[in-house]
């Protein structure tokens, strides 16, 4: 293109600086004093919702001003005019009412000097002006935003604290200063570690500081000072921040009070210690009482063999000829001799299960085998009491997984139970069926004087007697039920009873079924 040589140097520079300064919203003012027509460029103008070719006076200028900038605005030109001190000022500007955009409101910054001739004499004020409305409103955001945090943390029902990147505490909240009763000038920095435990501070200030060099999330439990003086268990909770570009900037954390549930947890620690010793005392005692319990046994049976062997020799007339009274008085001896023995075993052998000394030798057993079994040893006291027995045929695909001798054990005293609590001319049933959840069932039930209902949630109990004056009558301690329930729970079984007085019980044994058995109708 064509050059203007009728352009000066210094008036393209005029004119580059103008554009560059246009680039960047940057406008220019020239004012000669005293104020009246204001020379403004066109960015000015921009400011001030003017055109390019407006006129601008002073009365302009404090017109498109905000209302509530105005007075500050006019005493801060006359401050700098009457000082000689720069003249630095942020204000709004509004749109007026016919422009494209009324209302609008513009924050500008204005910064100016005064000229003064020599006599010292103000004649002109410069300067420029700067669009700041981004800025502003990004900044009215932030503090926004910061009053909303501040409001919400102030109300949080936890204490909330902020950090700088090195740990020093810049914020906490309201709550804090309620709970510890501390200012802010004292809490803030690494003042919060005042109002923390003396036992429990080196250890709190020792792990936030490693936690915040390593830039992880802090966590600690320590007791916390309260305004009354009274420390209370709390839990500390922060998580590291980072800035768009990765940098470190703090922690943002919590702290909630967990006394109670740190007493609690105390308290449940300590009971169950307690309870650990106490179950340690109980089998220590248990262990000496089965030891003794062996031990005086086995001094008891041995003069009470002995006198059931002297009794016999007497009956045979080793030592001589025997008369009939002499006769009937051994046969009473030999049978107190035999019912003080089998006392004697029973305790024993209640001893032998509470100690857990008893020998379980596990096998598939077919219950149809067991109950055959058990028939004839029951047989002649049903008989002899005169009461009948029912056992219906057992399923012979019926097994189970369990101890031959224990069963039938348990069995022989559930029967011998039944006999003793049953009228002559009642019935005792010894019946077997498939239960639930892999389990067999073997019931032994009766038309007896029944249990009450208060004796039935103790009759598993040791030394327990429906009837004191039938046991006494039969020569029952009360262990059997004790024994048996042990027993079939130690071959992952179980033993239960029900009943109605007058109308006899049900004692029913669960064994698991036979493992074989159970694998083959799983998969069959």
């Amino acid at each position: 293109m064509p050059v203007d040589h009728t352009r000066t140097p210094g008036k393209r520079a005029d004119e580059r600086l103008l554009a560059m300064l246009g680039a960047v919203e940057v406008g220019l003012w020239y004012c000669d004093l005293p104020f009246d027509e204001l020379q403004w460029e066109p960015m000015v103008k921009k400011h001030f919702w003017l055109p390019p070719d407006a006129r601008v006076t002073i009365e302009t200028f404090y017109e498109r001003l905000h209302p509530d900038d105005r007075e500050r605005t006019r005493a801060a030109i006359e401050h700098a005019i009457a000082t000689r001190e720069p003249y630095d000022i942020e204000y709004r500007t509004v749109a007026p009412p016919d422009a494209p955009h009324a209302g609008a409101v513009r924050w500008v910054r204005a910064i100016g000097y005064t000229g003064y001739d020599a006599t010292g004499r103000p004649v002109r004020f410069d300067g420029v002006t700067v669009d700041i409305t981004a800025e502003k409103r990004a900044a009215l955001a932030l503090a926004e935003s910061e009053s909303r945090f501040r409001h919400m943390a102030d109300h949080a029902p936890v204490m909330i604290w902020v950090t700088r990147p090195d740990g020093w505490c810049v914020y906490l909240n309201q709550q804090w200063y309620d709970f510890t009763g501390q200012q802010a000038h004292e809490a803030e920095g690494y003042g919060w570690l005042e109002v923390v435990h003396p036992e429990d501070r080196p250890r709190a200030e020792e792990n936030f500081r490693a936690a915040n060099a390593r830039r992880e999330p802090f966590h600690a439990d320590y007791r916390l000072r309260r305004a009354d003086g009274a420390y209370r268990w709390c839990v500390d909770s922060a998580a590291p921040r980072f800035g768009p570009e990765g940098q470190y900037l703090g922690y943002v954390g919590s702290v909630i009070d967990i006394h109670e549930r740190a007493e609690a947890a105390a308290e449940r620690s300590r009971l169950l210690e307690a309870e650990r010793e106490a179950r340690a005392e109980a089998e220590r005692a248990n262990r000496v009482k089965a030891e003794f319990l062996a031990v005086m046994s086995h001094e008891l049976r041995t003069p009470l063999n002995a006198i059931d062997g002297y009794a016999e020799l007497l009956e045979l007339e080793v030592r001589g000829p025997l008369n009939d009274v002499q006769r009937d008085d051994l046969r009473r001896i030999r049978r107190s001799q035999k019912h003080l023995l089998g006392l004697i075993n029973a305790v024993l052998n209640y001893a032998r299960v509470e100690a857990g000394r008893v020998d379980y030798r596990l096998a598939d057993l077919q219950v149809s085998e067991i109950l055959d079994a058990v028939e004839p040893l029951i047989g002649p006291q049903i008989a002899r009491q005169g009461l009948v027995l029912e056992r219906p045929a057992a399923d012979s695909r019926l097994f189970v997984h369990a101890d031959q001798e224990k069963v039938l054990q348990i069995l022989l005293n559930l029967l011998s139970n039944a006999v003793k609590f049953t009228p002559p001319g009642g019935c005792i049933r010894l019946a077997a069926a498939r239960g639930p959840e892999d389990t067999v069932h073997v019931e032994v039930s009766d038309s007896g004087i029944g249990i009450p209902a208060e004796k039935l949630i103790t009759v598993f109990d040791p030394f327990v007697q429906v009837d004191a004056r039938l046991t006494r009558q039969n020569h029952g301690v009360g262990l059997g039920l004790a024994i048996s329930r042990d027993l079939a729970r130690g071959m992952d079984g179980d033993l239960t009873a029900m009943s109605e007085v007058g109308r006899g019980s049900v004692f029913t044994l669960s064994l698991p079924v036979a493992r074989g058995v159970a694998v083959a109708r799983a998969g069959g």
